[in-house]
């Protein structure tokens, strides 16, 4: 059965990426063309190192590989684009989460920006980026105070928790879990651990940050293969929410109190 939707989802980012075969001639000088075209959709931007590359390797007239992030106005929405990946993040900024399958949501979001970047790629370096696989990450956040009390309470939230949370004698252990594994065509990835963020009002909160990944090779490289893709990962990450935390415990804790 597909996942309800929670009317107070804990989710804080979705990561939709696509990798594709290098870019001959893609670099941020390239890529400050097109964010030059997007700058009133994305008016930061950001250089960071490129995901994926080894520490040693040198790009292009000796410079390490690059990615570069376009920031949107609510710093709600990154492109992260680099030679051979592109990702759109959704990150929560107060708004509500836009779902993902939906009319409007990050799937269909995230297939109108790569045909964008696609068609500019096109343009600018006669190249297009052919697609070989896709990656989904979802990141939740489980606050102290509000959606678990105690030690005791969140290994009621998260059963898989309660026979190491059984050793425990404070309210507040330290916790990093982490699952991979390969499998055919792609793989899983989980993890969960003890973060300290800063609430809306900028003060410290405790959070148990519970972060999946699911990458998937494509069938072909055309929109319908990517879609399936990506909508096969998400139903395989909501599997893993679902399997981690009962329906019992989402309906108390992720939506609004019935009377």
């Amino acid at each position: 059965m597909p996942l309800e939707k929670l009317t107070h989802p804990p989710i804080v980012e979705v990561i939709c990426g696509i990798i594709f075969d290098t870019l001959q001639g893609m670099d941020p000088l390239v890529l400050g063309v097109y964010w030059d075209h997007r700058r009133d959709e994305y008016p930061q931007h950001q250089i960071l190192p490129a995901i994926g590359a080894p520490d040693l390797v040198l790009g292009l007239g000796g410079y390490p590989p690059a990615r570069t992030w376009f920031i949107s106005k609510d710093d709600s929405q990154v492109l992260q684009l680099q030679s051979d990946r592109f990702y759109l993040n959704w990150r929560k900024r107060g708004g509500a989460y836009p779902r993902f399958s939906r009319t409007g949501g990050l799937l269909e979001r995230g297939q109108e920006e790569f045909g964008r970047f696609a068609e500019f790629c096109r343009t600018a370096l006669g190249q297009i980026p052919i697609p070989r696989a896709i990656e989904l990450g979802k990141t939740d956040h489980f606050l102290r105070g509000r959606h678990f009390t105690d030690s005791t309470d969140l290994a009621t939230m998260i059963p898989t928790l309660q026979q190491a949370l059984s050793l425990t004698t404070t309210a507040s252990p330290e916790i990093a879990l982490h699952l991979r594994e390969a499998r055919e065509g792609g793989m899983l990835r989980v993890g969960a651990r003890t973060v300290v963020i800063l609430g809306e009002g900028g003060q410290r909160e405790v959070v148990l940050q519970m972060e999946t990944t699911i990458n998937r090779q494509v069938e072909a490289p055309d929109v319908a293969a990517i879609a399936r893709a990506f909508t096969d990962a998400n139903e395989e990450a909501n599997r893993v929410f679902d399997a981690l935390i009962p329906r019992e415990q989402r309906d108390r804790r992720f939506q609004e109190a019935r009377t």
